[in-house]
């Protein structure tokens, strides 16, 4: 019986030890089992960000929309109340274009003289350049020049038609 006891308490000790073996590669396991399911969760996450943004871009317009002019009063060079329309729409075109630059051209009608109606229609352009240069666009993205009364988009036989060619276009240039 001491023979057998000893080697059961033999067994036990050797058993207890496998026990205790086999619970640490068990809890190691754990850990690392732990460790790849957030690995997983992370590369799950990226997965759907990337599945997200590629969404975004697909929605993304591929060419800038057209801004609509700014109109003008006779002999006035400043926009009555279209600044900010205009500042939301080069926003807009900034959001899904971070590099789009804008070219301003400023027009006149054919009411007053060649050269007056040149230096009003620089004006106009500049005059709202530097409004959207005050509001945060980047000085580098806007440029302008005036043709005065050489690009008319209606004939000046009218009120009507004058205050259509009274504007200053907006072009979204890469």
């Amino acid at each position: 019986f001491r023979n057998r006891g000893k080697t059961w308490e033999g067994e036990s000790a050797a058993f207890l030890a496998d026990r205790e073996a086999l619970g640490r590669k068990l809890a190691d396991s754990e850990e690392t089992a732990n460790k790849v399911r957030a690995e997983l969760l992370s590369a799950m996450i990226a997965r759907k960000k990337l599945e997200v943004e590629i969404q975004r871009l697909k929605a993304r317009p591929t060419s800038p929309p057209e801004i609509a002019p700014v109109r003008f009063s006779k002999n006035i060079d400043v926009a009555e109340g279209e600044n900010s329309r205009v500042l939301g729409d080069v926003r807009a075109v900034l959001a899904d274009f971070p590099e789009a630059r804008f070219h301003l051209i400023g027009h006149t009608s054919s009411e007053s003289t060649a050269s007056l109606n040149l230096a009003l229609s620089i004006r106009r352009a500049q005059n709202l350049g530097n409004y959207l240069v005050s509001q945060g666009i980047p000085i580098d993205r806007v440029t302008f020049e005036g043709q005065g009364e050489a690009s008319p988009i209606a004939d000046n036989n009218t009120e009507e038609c004058r205050a259509l060619n009274r504007r200053v276009e907006i072009w979204v240039t890469d």
